[in-house]
């Protein structure tokens, strides 16, 4: 509103237009419902993000068990850089997908990073957590595990191994 001000846009027009903003696409835009189950998308690719919006979705459902997929897709993400912290991240999940892309790590002096490893660290945590490598075994982790009393977080900054341009889209009310 400030910056506004001092480009010379009255405050009460500002605050009529925030009123009326209504957020930004892939920041935990709710898409619609999957067998009455919400489903949120979000750009998340980095440890801290992904923690951050665990906990919005957490602090919104309280009583809901949040299942969590995650596709480490972007250069960094699908390197090893982050692989202690995306566990770390991730187990703030009742359940947790890693959703693997097929993309190798472009970032410098860095190995891929190791998604079975991922799944292993997020189960010693005690939490349920599983790999899908193409979107066929994705759906079907997808329809295993989502229940009434859950929440399906997606995070990804890309297409989720073809999640967003499959028939999923068409079937969320």
């Amino acid at each position: 509103i400030l910056a506004a001000k001092t480009a010379g846009i009255a405050i009460e027009d500002s605050m009529s237009s925030l009123l009326k903003f209504q957020g930004v696409k892939r920041r935990l835009e709710f898409k619609g419902l999957h067998s009455d189950v919400q489903i949120y998308d979000d750009f998340a690719h980095h440890p801290r993000a992904i923690r951050l919006t665990i906990d919005a979705i957490k602090m919104k459902y309280q009583n809901k068990k949040i299942i969590t997929v995650f596709e480490p897709v972007s250069a960094t993400a699908r390197s090893s850089i982050f692989q202690k912290e995306f566990a770390a991240s991730l187990v703030k999940s009742d359940q947790v997908i890693i959703a693997q892309s097929a993309i190798q790590t472009t970032a410098k002096n860095q190995n891929n990073l190791d998604c079975d490893q991922l799944v292993s660290d997020i189960k010693l945590a005690g939490i349920d957590s599983s790999c899908s490598k193409d979107l066929k075994q994705l759906r079907e982790e997808i329809d295993r595990s989502v229940e009434n009393d859950s929440v399906l977080l997606v995070l990804s900054n890309r297409t989720c191994i073809g999640l967003w341009e499959s028939e999923f889209v068409n079937e969320l009310k």
